[in-house]
């Protein structure tokens, strides 16, 4: 690879990722994902960049960080199985990698084990006393999923005074883009999260949710 070509994969793969980071400091975990999967098929030119240009031996790969760290949080299981097969397609990566990329990745499905419990538990409940009833490693999922406007605390007889209660509704109808093409479809909130084909481009795909 010539080193403008180098050059240029280094530059696209930063962009994403500064879309990217941007939209996790806003809590829009979903458009934080899609832009850091944008940087993937520039990350071996970025990487010859870095080592050839400034001689790092190792990189830090915030592309692929990004999507193990947020996808539990939404449920995302797709996203982690694409970051698992891109780590066994690319072996580079793993050698490369300044972070145990294999690691994050065990990291990631047990979190998304405890995401799904505790999902799971507040859909079937009305209000969840969050004292008592979760586990303390389920702090985290719970502050995030508040911040996002997923749940809220109010009170009750049954949870007391600061029970969880779910703000959002699966069966809702949502506007949705198109990750693709951008075409604007309103569907159920449960069906936007699983892949779909696009009535315009035809894309098979999640579609982005713009509303909770």
């Amino acid at each position: 690879m010539k080193q403008s070509e180098m050059l240029f994969h280094y530059q696209q793969h930063e962009a994403a990722v500064a879309i990217a980071q941007t939209r996790l400091g806003n809590n829009r975990l979903w458009e934080a994902i899609s832009h850091a999967m944008e940087a993937w098929p520039y990350l071996d030119g970025m990487t010859l960049y870095l080592r050839r240009t400034y001689g790092q031996e190792l990189v830090q790969y915030t592309a692929i960080e990004i999507v193990l760290k947020s996808a539990p949080y939404l449920l995302d299981m797709k996203s982690l199985v694409l970051a698992e097969e891109l780590l066994q397609s690319n072996r580079k990566l793993r050698r490369y990698s300044a972070t145990d990329l294999d690691e994050m990745l065990e990291d990631a499905v047990h979190d998304i084990q405890i995401a799904f419990q505790l999902w799971k538990l507040v859909e079937s409940e009305t209000t969840v006393q969050e004292k008592g009833s979760l586990q303390p490693s389920s702090d985290r999922f719970v502050d995030c999923w508040m911040r996002m406007g997923l749940l809220d605390r109010r009170s009750s007889k049954s949870a007391g005074p600061n029970g969880l209660t779910k703000v959002t509704n699966a069966k809702t109808i949502t506007p949705c883009l198109c990750r693709s093409c951008g075409h604007l479809i309103q569907t159920r909130k449960i069906d936007a999260l699983s892949p779909f084909q696009c009535e315009n481009c035809g894309t098979f795909d999640s579609q982005l949710i713009l509303s909770h």
